[in-house]
């Protein structure tokens, strides 16, 4: 099965954010939740409900920041590229993100995050700048995405969702491990969820598999 492959911004709304003026005080610490890339930095899952900062309808009203339904795609365009998460109340983020709104029914969230989290070196590879290398709105646009049907897409989130809780479950059981074993039950665990993903991930699903089926990410994620 060959899926059609089209740009992004075609079935969803690119949204920058933005940074209220620091030394304002009645800009911040109210009620609109306000994303930065460390709170999804060390994120366990794919939903984020919280934030370290916030700021208020004033901050929110100052600056080009826009508050996000929730389901959307928040993804690091800079500092670094490529971190996601989807957002499971309203929030907004600051200007280091290109956040995805998609097309009700047209665009599933779970699977678009999956393809971006799959893609992670193609969207470093897209970015410009002499400091450090950021994703504009104009590039981020034309990324092509495969676009399944629509029940298709829920399938595929419904199979990678439970690799992700998977994953989870394998770095809980990490952190419980006795030291003088955890070589030989990191081995075990690691080769126990190569053969899962081997199981699960066939076509039309290996899509994904230069972010699930690898050895680099599956060892990534089990530290």
């Amino acid at each position: 099965m060959k899926w059609p492959l089209v740009k992004i911004s075609e079935y969803s709304e690119i949204v920058s954010g933005s940074t209220p003026k620091t030394n304002i005080e009645e800009y911040w610490n109210g009620d609109v939740l306000w994303v930065t890339p460390k709170d999804i930095s060390s994120l366990d899952g794919i939903y984020i409900y919280n934030t370290n900062k916030r700021i208020s309808k004033k901050g929110l009203e100052s600056c080009s920041t826009h508050l996000l339904p929730s389901g959307s795609i928040l993804l690091s365009s800079r500092a670094p590229i490529g971190l996601l998460a989807i957002n499971g109340v309203p929030m907004c983020t600051n200007q280091g993100f290109k956040s995805i709104i998609p097309q009700k029914d047209k665009l599933h969230n779970e699977f678009l995050y999956f393809y971006l989290k799959s893609k992670r070196e193609y969207l470093n590879s897209i970015g410009n700048g002499a400091t450090f290398k950021e994703i504009s709105k104009e590039s981020f646009s034309k990324v092509l995405i495969p676009l399944p049907p629509f029940d298709d897409q829920i399938r595929i989130a419904t199979l990678l969702s439970k690799v992700e809780n998977l994953i989870s479950l394998r770095r809980a059981q990490l952190k419980q491990l006795d030291s003088s074993s955890t070589i030989q039950k990191r081995n075990y665990l690691y080769y126990n969820k190569l053969a899962f993903l081997k199981k699960v991930l066939a076509p039309p699903w290996c899509v994904f598999c230069s972010c699930l089926h690898s050895g680099l990410y599956v060892t990534n994620t089990l530290r």
